[in-house]
């Protein structure tokens, strides 16, 4: 396999994998409240489990050490191994209440006898504290941001302000006009609580991480004693949603919490490794959810057993994918009667059920660097360059690129284009492409393959993110596709500030030449 040196650096650098392992982070209190404590998200690679971490505090020029500070750590980011070697959150415990405003820099020694002690658990009087926007963005897998002292794209401005209006559960509830609140199912699909967790970890605004959490109590107290989502009758397993509770996790850690994500782990094992005949009822929408389950079950415990679950259904997705391929189709083939539970067998794939099937193999890529994840993604991206869209045939999109709902392999009088809901998931496929692209050039170096379509797809996107014109506002109908067009888009701005900083020093990379 080729690779691009001078785009591996520049990933390595961004990832943090270059950088040294030891850091310090300087954070600041941001309200009186009587809280003693803070936790610290740390990004990946630079805070060793075997290191020796140090309080200060800061008063302009001056700084002094802060005793009787008690450190412990209650995430780690996982390895595949099973010996995780990073600190992903830390609890820091002051010996008295926080004051508002008052600075402090957490700082890390190589000199250590032992490693940081874990958490014990129990009762916590956190505080709020503000971070570094680089810190915190860089926090959640990939970096969310290129860089703090630019302004946001189009694209993070429009999650930004989407994000407003949608954490404002209970204005939302008592909008008469709005009929599936979140008192019913449909809001909480896709992950309301990692969508609004995700914008804090992009912004710093502590609005949102204040709504995430909000969110958060309000989905954990619609589960049943079985673990399943009250709002929704029967043992659907879509609405089990565990990356966002991961992150509530993260900020607020209890024991009720990794409750919750090992019961939707269990509940989704239940799902198939891969689809075979007989099945009657199979989505890749639902596979993400059954691997999203595993992922995070598998940070927040480094079980066995949950790693072991992530590379079966990673196993059977490469099974589907080579049997599907002897018929010229890069994609998770299924009969259209079992995705819709009826009509005909003509094999179907979902452009945009593969993009959240997409956000969960780059994000297992990016914990392990498989490779398996980053070749099933790509594969997933091809399937929509070769068959997945088509031109909007009138109106005011007229000619924009629009994904299709389902891909049909060959003719069926189920097949039809619906270009006004076809077009409202144009961000998260836009979003496959270039998470698509962003792994090609990174791999192979980039032969444009994924370019115009990714372009094309990025202005339909651009074309449907926006205020309401008749109400001049930032609303979205229905209210969850705020979850489906942000939710597998975090990193977007991102990617393609990276792709555009390879390309700006090689040209030849992404113009159609190897």
């Amino acid at each position: 396999m080729k690779f691009s040196w001078l785009w591996l650096s520049v990933i390595l650098a961004a990832l943090g994998l270059s950088r040294p392992a030891l850091a310090s982070v300087e954070f600041t209190i941001a309200a009186d409240g009587g809280g003693y404590q803070v936790v610290i998200p740390v990004p990946a690679n630079r805070v060793k489990l075997q290191s020796t971490p140090a309080v200060v505090q800061i008063n302009g020029a001056t700084e002094h050490a802060i005793a009787d500070v008690d450190i412990t750590h209650h995430m780690l980011w996982p390895d595949a191994d099973g010996q995780p070697e990073f600190v992903r959150a830390l609890i820091v415990t002051f010996p008295r209440p926080l004051s508002k405003n008052s600075v402090f820099a957490l700082k890390f020694s190589a000199r250590a006898n032992e490693a940081i002690k874990p958490w014990s658990g129990g009762a916590l009087n956190l505080a709020d504290v503000i971070f570094s926007p680089d810190w915190l963005s860089a926090s959640l897998y990939a970096p969310l941001r290129s860089t703090s002292n630019r302004p946001p794209d189009w694209f993070d401005y429009a999650y930004q302000q989407f994000g407003y209006r949608m954490a404002d559960m209970e204005s939302i509830n008592q909008d008469p006009k709005i009929k599936r609140n979140f008192t019913t199912s449909a809001p909480w699909l896709y992950d309301r609580v990692y969508v609004l967790y995700q914008l804090y970890f992009k912004t710093g605004d502590l609005y949102f991480k204040h709504a995430a959490r909000a969110s958060a109590e309000i989905y954990r107290s619609y589960l049943n004693e079985f673990g399943y989502f009250s709002l929704k009758p029967g043992t659907d397993i879509k609405y089990l949603l565990s990356p966002g509770m991961l992150l509530d996790y993260q900020f607020y850690p209890s024991s009720q919490t990794r409750q919750v994500i090992n019961q939707f782990f269990q509940n989704s094992s239940r799902w198939p490794e891969q689809y075979l005949p007989g099945h009657t009822f199979w989505t890749e929408r639902n596979l993400s959810v059954a691997l999203a389950n595993a992922i995070s079950e598998w940070e927040i415990s480094h079980s066995s057993q949950s790693l072991q679950r992530v590379e079966q259904l990673l196993s059977g997705s490469k099974r589907m994918l080579e049997v599907a391929m002897k018929d010229n189709l890069n994609c998770l083939a299924h009969p259209y009667r079992v995705h819709e539970g009826r009509g005909d067998d003509v094999l179907v794939c979902s452009p945009w059920m593969n993009a959240l099937l997409g956000h969960q193999l780059f994000k297992w890529w990016q914990l392990t660097g498989d490779e398996d994840a980053a070749e099933l993604l790509m594969a997933l991206a091809t399937d929509v360059v070769e068959r997945g869209t088509y031109q909007a045939p009138k109106g005011k999109i007229a000619g924009l690129t629009v994904p299709k709902y389902l891909v049909f392999a060959s003719p069926s009088k189920f097949a039809e284009q619906m270009s006004h809901s076809d077009l409202q998931h144009a961000c998260d496929v836009a979003g496959l492409l270039v998470t698509a692209r962003f792994l090609s050039v990174q791999q192979q170096g980039d032969d444009g393959y994924f370019k115009d379509k990714m372009e094309a797809l990025l202005l339909s996107c651009r074309a449907i993110l926006g205020v309401d014109k008749k109400n001049h506002s930032w609303r979205v109908k229905p209210l969850r596709k705020f979850n489906w067009w942000f939710h597998s888009t975090g990193n977007l701005s991102w990617q393609l500030t990276q792709l555009d900083s390879v390309e700006h020093v090689n040209p030849v990379i992404g113009a159609g030449n190897k």
